[in-house]
């Protein structure tokens, strides 16, 4: 047997074991710095449970796993060498051996996923968002020894204290911006003087990458060959959190990452001029100063001026109508593979993988499928939903062409006079029913009071959260527990 083979057999003993530290509590106050880079980890973190017990594989290895390339890039996983597994499961594919050509998709895949956070487009973003430190290594924050990972599983919270330094401190060579960027919305969007839009024209650009994923994913669950991959829980610098995937969880990542995708484009669609500094961090004095400035308004702070510059500039122009038309085509992508996931998953000969397909019911399963497809439809065609009550008919074709834009005269917000000194925005329901009534039949301003509901043999909420929670309840434990 290989060394690779033999790491492999041991790790059931590293899978079974529970842990008897819990980590403590982080928070991190710079979220919106570091955004870019954990959404790439939370996409896939989403498709991952309980793998205790489940692998290393009962019985019989599975037949790509008996293939010492394989092996091998396995054992670069556990390495963290993901451009060497990369490389790896690249030359397989192109091999095309039957016995290995789905497995190495799927690793070809998730490799470039993990490894997208360091990409060309990735760097243009990040640009774009004023990275002001020098020698930054994305792909070595999040995945390499003393990385964001590592130091989260260690129990390291993202402030200093005292003596202690915090994971803040710990990564900083390894963050595109200085630390003191990072410890308020304020202090990082202050030097983001241009347009709004031209960071989503550079997050446009990173996500299109996320496409060639897709394809080698669709590919891997079509494979005939194909069982399971298998992401090590040296990965994710934590015993429990080896990842076994099956086609249904493979499908589940393509959803995700289509619907990440979709998102994307449909806001990079829109024109918003102003700058982010302009919304988040000027500090408007000099017109509350001069009650003579044109734009003055007696009583109004800083972040009244703030909120009115959001208001008068959020989808109230299409600048880009191609990327609405992506932004469909991902969706139609997404939720397609989301339903495959669903009747994947509950199959009578499901493989034992990660995610807990079988705690919901079979039928469960299909009609929220059924759901999904009608969705789908309604993104090109008035279609009726089935499974609800009362009968919904939507039809969102005209949210991607033309687009959906709120007129000038109408606010999205409402300002009201609260006690001295204090005032209150709410939000104009009537500028979201404006955009949404012409969208489904019953019009969404007649849902009220939960009045629509979803009609399935189990509550679909709770169906989605009982799969789910044994990961949630796993990754709290690696990363988010108190210690």
């Amino acid at each position: 047997m290989s060394v690779c083979a033999q790491h492999l057999d041991r790790d059931t003993g590293h899978l079974m074991r529970q842990r008897t530290i819990q980590t403590s509590i982080f928070r991190f106050r710079a979220a919106a710095s570091v955004m870019a880079l954990c959404v790439l980890w939370s996409v896939i973190a989403c498709t991952g449970m309980d793998s205790a017990g489940l692998f290393p594989f009962e019985g019989e290895r599975p037949t790509a796993y008996q293939d010492e390339q394989i092996l091998s890039a396995d054992a670069s996983l556990r390495a963290h060498e993901l451009a060497s597994a990369q490389r790896t499961y690249d030359a397989l594919v192109r091999a095309d051996d039957v016995t290995t050509r789905g497995t190495a998709r799927a690793g070809r895949a998730l490799t470039t996923l993990f490894r997208l956070p360091g990409s060309p487009a990735a760097l243009s973003l990040y640009k774009t968002l004023g990275a002001d430190n020098t020698g930054y290594d994305p792909e070595r924050l999040l995945w390499g020894d003393d990385g964001l990972l590592y130091w989260s599983a260690r129990g390291a919270s993202w402030q200093d204290s005292g003596q202690l330094k915090g994971i803040q401190s710990l990564v900083s060579r390894d963050l595109p911006w200085r630390v003191e960027r990072l410890q308020s919305p304020e202090a990082f969007s202050a030097p983001l003087t241009g347009a709004t839009h031209e960071i989503f024209d550079a997050a446009v650009a990173l996500s299109a990458e996320l496409a060639p994923i897709e394809r080698d994913l669709e590919a891997a669950i079509a494979d005939e060959g194909y069982q399971v991959f298998y992401l090590p829980p040296q990965l994710f610098h934590d015993d429990d959190m080896g990842l076994v995937l099956g086609r249904a969880e493979l499908s589940l990542i393509r959803g995700v990452l289509a619907a990440t995708r979709g998102a994307v484009h449909l806001m990079g669609a829109y024109a918003f001029t102003p700058s982010l500094a302009d919304v988040l961090a000027d500090d408007w004095q000099a017109v509350i100063d001069d009650p003579a400035h044109p734009e003055h308004v007696t009583g109004w702070s800083a972040a009244d001026y703030r909120l009115r510059t959001l208001d008068t500039h959020l989808l109230r122009a299409v600048r880009d109508p191609a990327r609405l038309t992506t932004a469909r085509d991902a969706f139609d992508t997404s939720l397609g593979a989301l339903a495959t996931a669903l009747r994947l998953g509950n199959k009578d000969d499901r493989a034992t993988t990660t995610l807990s397909w079988e705690r919901v019911r079979t039928t469960t399963a299909e009609q929220l499928a059924q759901l999904l497809d009608d969705a789908r439809a309604a993104l090109n065609a008035s279609t009726t939903i089935r499974h609800t009550s009362p009968a919904l008919t939507a039809d969102l074709s005209s949210a991607f062409d033309p687009g959906l834009t709120l007129p000038a005269e109408t606010p999205w917000l409402t300002r009201q006079d609260a006690e001295p000194d204090t005032t209150a925005w709410a939000l104009n329901e009537e500028a979201i029913w404006s955009l949404t009534d012409p969208l489904a039949s019953p019009a969404p301003r007649a849902w009220q009071d939960d009045d629509l509901k979803l009609a399935t043999d189990e509550d679909a909420e709770g169906a989605v959260n009982t799969v789910l929670d044994p990961f949630t309840s796993r990754v709290q434990d690696a990363y988010l527990s108190s210690q």
